[in-house]
């Protein structure tokens, strides 16, 4: 459901993927649906799992998982460059660093060690 909204929102501020010449046949796609799939899980654990978001292992899945997004987006940001055109966007060796922290981070909040 959240992703249908988020399909909604971006059509409506135009933040589409458009497809190139050699797929006519594929409609716009949103770019940034990840924000979507973050808010969804974290909405879900507040609805249907409220007693586990007090616990350590949760905060620490949600720790890395909210830098990781946060990463794609400004990595899509930039790669759209404002102008709807896909441009090259963050190097993948920042984005593998980023994941790798967010590795960390996750064992370090939750207690894993």
């Amino acid at each position: 459901m959240v992703a249908i909204f988020g399909i909604e929102v971006f059509a409506k501020w135009k933040i589409l993927d458009k497809p190139g010449p050699d797929v006519p046949a594929r409609a716009g796609v949103p770019n940034m649906q990840g924000i979507f799939l973050i808010l969804g899980f974290v909405g879900s654990m507040l609805i249907f799992f409220p007693e586990y978001l007090h616990q350590k292992e949760f905060l620490g899945l949600l720790c890395g998982s909210v830098l990781i997004g946060l990463v794609e987006t400004v990595d899509t940001i930039i790669g759209l460059n404002y102008t709807g055109l896909k441009t090259r966007g963050l190097d993948k060796k920042i984005r593998l660093l980023a994941q790798i922290i967010a590795i960390f981070i996750a064992m370090f909040v939750g207690g894993i060690s």
